[in-house]
């Protein structure tokens, strides 16, 4: 028999896919916060002159990097839970985000502070700035510029990435389209309009973090 593609059977489903869409980018927009702050702490430690701390951050960094998300979120969840931690679905997956995000904005942040030429770090050591004015004036907004458009590709990769959160069940936009499917058994219908509020929403995104670059960093209009 010849399926046929009825796209309209999933009309009812769309204030579940709406709900689902605002779980998800609820849910990515404060994994993106806590990560992007912790891998600020994770950078600081791999950039410390303590050889103890910047073998400690990057051990952590590289250990975190070679393990698959999915397992980190299992581990959050089953492991802790094992251990007698229970979480909930979405503090469990948000953990597990954070964990993982840390580890990766870290290295974009340590990526944008490497750019920096080393004839500028110099100069700013012959004009005997302090540390901080070092890095107020000198470092970080070179770093920052270096590193925005990196932070927004994780950004959007956050958000896609989030899509595992439903095998936790957090009722997240995934979660929806499955529970269409099974309702209606048009799987095909179901993953296809998930794929296009997914697609939608990367693009809103992009679109804005662009938008700020622009307005912070000029250069980033040409």
């Amino acid at each position: 028999m010849r399926y046929v593609i009825d796209f309209p059977s999933l009309y009812p489903f769309l204030k579940l896919y709406v709900a689902g869409l605002g779980v998800t980018l609820q849910f990515s927009a404060l994994a993106i916060v806590v990560s992007f702050a912790l891998g600020l702490v994770f950078v600081v430690m791999r950039i410390s002159p303590n050889p103890g701390v910047s073998r400690f951050a990057r051990s952590y960094i590289e250990f975190v990097r070679n393990i698959p998300l999915l397992v980190w979120l299992y581990c959050a969840y089953f492991g802790l839970g094992s251990l007698g931690l229970h979480l909930g679905g979405f503090q469990a997956a948000l953990l597990a985000f954070t964990i993982y995000g840390a580890a990766y904005s870290s290295e974009i942040y340590r990526a944008g502070i490497l750019s920096i030429p080393r004839g500028q770090w110099e100069a700013a050591h012959a004009l005997n700035l302090g540390r901080l004015a070092l890095w107020r004036r000198v470092v970080l907004p070179q770093a920052l510029r270096a590193a925005f458009l990196p932070l927004g590709n994780l950004v959007i990769a956050s958000v896609l990435g989030s899509s595992l959160i439903k095998v936790l069940a957090v009722s997240d936009l995934t979660a929806a389209a499955n529970e269409a499917g099974v309702d209606t058994f048009r799987y095909f219908e179901a993953f296809v309009l998930a794929a296009v509020f997914y697609t939608i929403a990367a693009q809103i995104i992009q679109a804005v973090w662009r938008f700020i670059g622009t307005r912070m960093f000029p250069a980033y209009a040409h």
